[in-house]
């Protein structure tokens, strides 16, 4: 597993007060997520939709995500580009 990956993906799922089992989900069920392009709001939340279902999921909440995960995609892009 992309290491660089699953933080960003934890991390976003922390900061939008999501629980851990949707981080570990998502890092095993959603390839296309792979922290290396930004999501747009809409196409990110249409992508999740299945996701979010299964986790009973208000809309903003994934929407919050989306938000939380593009916002910190640039720092550990940067982080990755100093090993």
């Amino acid at each position: 597993m992309n290491n660089h990956r699953a933080a960003l993906i934890e991390t976003a799922t922390a900061d939008s007060d999501l629980p851990p089992e949707f981080a570990r989900h998502l890092i095993e069920q959603t390839p296309w997520l792979d922290g290396t392009e930004e999501l747009s709001e809409e196409l990110g939340t249409e992508l999740l939709s299945q996701e979010a279902s299964a986790f009973n999921l208000a809309w903003t909440k994934v929407t919050e995500f989306v938000e939380r995960y593009v916002s910190v995609l640039p720092r550990h892009l940067d982080r990755d580009c100093r090993f």
